[in-house]
């Protein structure tokens, strides 16, 4: 039932956040390894944009492309000054320099196999998921502390080295490179 409520919400335009966004960008201002500045960026799951503008004031992106599912969020996220693209990420994966999931990997219906192709696909990843498996107003997976690593780490290829904070919020924040 809430994911109906989601998918009609997001068709409409609609993207809500009930967590303190404030608190996760500080964070992330504040863990941000050396390297991830000014990259080319993609934020898959862009929703309206107005979180991929101040994750770009913190990350200083040579270029910017914000990617989702919803047509009617894309236009918002245009409207907020972002260039974007309606793309399925679980059946169509893009590909670039710097990723980021910010609270989406919860949404995908594969999460495991969407996640190893974005791993592949992109040099870098970044990722803030909440850990909150109570979360009232969340649809989608539901992780724990221990789910949501365990699903990271079975993605990674051997080569790959990842980084991670617990933040104020409930939520982990992922850095994959």
């Amino acid at each position: 039932m809430r994911k109906l409520f989601e998918a009609i919400g997001y068709s409409f335009g609609f993207n809500l956040s009930f967590y303190p966004v404030s608190r996760e960008l500080a964070n992330l201002d504040q863990h941000l390894p050396t390297g991830y500045l000014y990259r080319h960026l993609t934020d898959i799951g862009c929703g309206d944009g107005r979180i991929t503008r101040k994750i770009a004031n913190i990350l200083k992106p040579k270029s910017l492309l914000g990617v989702d599912l919803y047509p009617a969020l894309i236009k918002t996220a245009r409207k907020n000054g972002i260039s974007a693209s309606v793309i399925d990420v679980e059946h169509h994966p893009p590909q670039g320099d710097l990723g980021v999931l910010w609270g989406v990997l919860h949404h995908f219906s594969t999460p495991k196999t969407t996640l190893k192709s974005l791993i592949c696909n992109f040099n870098s990843l970044i990722i803030r998921e909440s850990v909150n498996d109570r979360r009232l107003f969340e649809s989608g997976h539901r992780y724990s502390r221990i789910r949501l690593l365990r699903l990271i780490k079975s993605s990674l290829r051997p080569t790959d080295r990842l980084r991670y904070y617990d933040t104020p919020g409930r939520s982990l924040l992922l850095f994959i490179n």
